[in-house]
């Protein structure tokens, strides 16, 4: 069955164990999840032909997805080094008044066939600056939303159609944002998708983080 195997270094070459590694197929499918062993490596075994996309994630460094990876059965396996480089790292004081009032929304992005999308990218206008966030490895995101008023939530990943929906903050419901694929879909084959320094005011949080 073919593979995919490959490392996660730093930007020295060194190999970092304990990163969360998750394969897809880039037009959407099931996701599975490793993580690098003491050496750095990991591999996926039995999949099927097919494109994918791996992304690597760990505390403290941005996120790093490689797409169009391509593998077919009798071939060798398909091997990968993912470069991390070292995320934004603070530690923040809350302080805003009127926090108290913000209501959280949760949601979840999907593909048109409900299956997750691992670390899609999200961003809300809030009428000053946008912000912006992804939904963690399972396509799930919670949003902290000032009341009384609706927000454009834009929602993006590689290879799939861009969906901006308004979103109220005073409704419960869970928020399903699914993204139809692109026909033709043109992806670089290495994307970084840095983590900005957040603190507890911001609009996003994360689960697990």
């Amino acid at each position: 069955m073919p593979s995919i195997e490959g490392a996660v270094v730093d930007t020295r070459g060194g190999k970092i164990s304990g990163v969360e590694v998750i394969v897809m197929p880039s037009a959407g499918g099931a996701v599975r999840e490793t993580i690098t062993d003491k050496d750095g490596t990991f591999k996926f075994d039995g999949l099927t032909d097919g494109t994918y996309r791996i992304d690597a994630d760990l505390l403290g460094f941005s996120l790093i997805r490689q797409n169009n990876v391509r593998i077919a059965q009798g071939e060798s396996p398909a091997r990968v080094v993912l470069t991390l480089r070292v995320g934004a790292i603070c530690e923040c004081v809350m302080s805003w008044a009127g926090s108290s009032g913000l209501r959280e929304r949760e949601g979840r992005v999907t593909d048109s066939a409900g299956r997750p999308l691992p670390h899609a990218r999200l961003t809300i206008d809030n009428g000053t600056y946008p912000e912006r966030a992804y939904a963690d490895r399972d396509g799930r995101f919670r949003v902290l939303l000032p009341p009384a008023r609706t927000w454009p939530l834009t929602v993006q990943d590689s290879g799939f159609e861009t969906v901006t929906r308004q979103v109220a903050s005073d409704s419960n419901a869970p928020l399903i944002v699914t993204l139809p694929s692109q026909s033709l879909p043109v992806v670089p084959d290495v994307e970084p998708l840095p983590r900005n320094c957040r603190c507890p005011r911001d609009l996003f949080t994360h689960r697990g983080r």
